[in-house]
């Protein structure tokens, strides 16, 4: 089982990102990529987040935004319930 971590981003927000991937960064073990997507503002949101599913190998993937603000148990609690639909608990 694995989880891709996505997050379409922007320059002029890298103090946010800064923040999210403070807090996310610290979470990921091997079982989970982070990918961002940084255009320079050049594309859609939808666009950002079309690339990074195909950029993905997880078997999973969640999006956060950069502006988002993450639980210090975020991955572990994404984890736990993937176990859980994957073991029918």
């Amino acid at each position: 089982m694995r989880l891709s971590v996505l997050i379409p981003t922007l320059d002029q927000r890298a103090h946010l990102l800064k923040r999210l991937l403070d807090i996310l960064c610290p979470q990921v073990t091997d079982e989970v990529e982070v990918l961002l997507d940084n255009d320079k503002g050049e594309a859609h949101i939808g666009t950002k987040r079309s690339r990074l599913i195909t950029k993905a190998t997880g078997d999973y993937v969640a999006f956060v935004d950069d502006d988002d603000r993450v639980s210090a148990d975020y991955v572990p609690r994404i984890l736990g319930a993937i176990q859980n639909i994957v073991t029918g608990k």
